[in-house]
């Protein structure tokens, strides 16, 4: 049972994070899988590491609200 329901959130997380635009996958992997600070992230895109933080969070909100929508359906 418990096996079940780490597949089923991974699934969840996996299909919220289709929705994403691309730029926030990005960054979101980058950041957690890829384990780069926020000032790579910037140099990346070429944008400021305040920057990328705004579109870290940004990204986690959108996230956050496609796992809900996802949860409520």
């Amino acid at each position: 049972y418990e096996s079940y329901e780490r597949d089923e959130r991974i699934r969840l997380l996996y299909l919220s994070l289709q929705d994403l635009k691309e730029r926030e996958k990005k960054v979101l992997i980058m950041y957690y899988f890829q384990n780069r600070n926020l000032r790579k992230i910037g140099e990346q895109f070429s944008i400021t590491e305040s920057r990328a933080c705004q579109l870290r969070k940004a990204a986690l909100k959108s996230l956050y609200r496609s796992i809900q929508r996802k949860i409520a359906s």
